[in-house]
């Protein structure tokens, strides 16, 4: 009998032993798991995402590829930013050239990229990057073979089309102001077909397109088109920010220069463009 039951009190002993044991492990999984999820959280939230807003209908610099994916000039270029930026992350939304500085206004995006100028105008109500990173000039633009327009005051009492909130808007409606005859402004969002469609058919009279714009709608579009007269509006293009947004300007402003320095911004020019657009130029001012 007594040995009965020291066999049984030493399986007691044991049995305790082990659920010790099982009871210490099992807290310790559990504190090594909430640590790891506590950290993944920490890390989380130390990105912040930065809402780009951006277009679908300016070949090469940000369009829709035959895949229905978002692609060009403007997507590349932010994307080798947001690597230089760990801290963000980089989520690009679509919409129409003259909602995207509305959604900044919004709040919506926090990063307008559609190969913006600059313009008075625009600067009161928005942040401007501190860096550029192409230089543009525009050329009034007819149908082949219209003749009769060279200056922009050929374009008095002629029906002239503008991307709505465009520096080409901004150029004539600051013309309009003291023009004996004003010039009449259609703004839209046009897609190029239906643009160079209303050029030829005679819609519009005119409009104002970058240099290299005209020669891609020439390529894609059978030659339709021609600028004349001299280069308007030269100028550098720029990122745009809510007014107050210093932190991710100067971000963004660093990264920049950065790209410029190791030559990505040049490559990425000569890719998507043909050539190296990304130069400085002597006497044209930074804004």
């Amino acid at each position: 009998m007594k040995k009965l039951l020291l066999v049984i009190t030493a399986i007691t002993i044991i049995a305790t032993l082990f659920a010790g044991c099982s009871t210490a492990s099992s807290q310790s999984a559990t504190s090594t798991t909430t640590t790891s999820t506590a950290s993944s959280i920490t890390t989380t939230a130390a990105v912040q995402t930065i809402v780009v807003g951006t277009g679908i209908d300016m070949p090469k610099f940000c369009y829709l590829d035959a895949n229905g994916n978002l692609v060009g000039f403007e997507i590349d270029l932010l994307t080798a930013v947001n690597k230089l930026l760990p801290q963000y992350q980089f989520k690009f939304e679509t919409a129409d050239f003259a909602s995207i500085l509305v959604g900044v206004t919004t709040g919506k995006y926090d990063i307008a990229a559609h190969y913006y100028a600059w313009n008075a105008t625009r600067d009161q109500s928005y942040l401007y990057s501190g860096v550029p990173y192409l230089h543009y000039s525009y050329q009034i633009t007819v149908a082949k073979g219209k003749t009769g327009i060279q200056t922009i005051d050929d374009l008095q009492g002629k029906t002239v089309y503008v991307a709505s909130g465009s520096n080409a808007a901004n150029l004539f409606e600051t013309y309009n102001q003291t023009a004996k005859t004003p010039i009449k402004l259609v703004y839209g969002s046009l897609t190029a077909d239906l643009l160079v469609k209303g050029l030829t058919d005679g819609q519009f009279d005119a409009t104002l397109l970058d240099v290299r714009t005209i020669n891609d709608y020439n390529v894609a579009y059978n030659n339709q088109i021609q600028g004349v007269g001299d280069p308007l509006l030269p100028g550098y293009t720029y990122y745009i920010f809510q007014k107050g947004n210093t932190q991710l300007k100067n971000a963004v402003d660093g990264a920049l220069t950065q790209l410029r320095a190791n030559g990505t911004i040049a490559a990425l020019s000569v890719k998507w463009l043909g050539a190296d657009y990304s130069q400085l130029i002597p006497g044209l001012a930074i804004h």
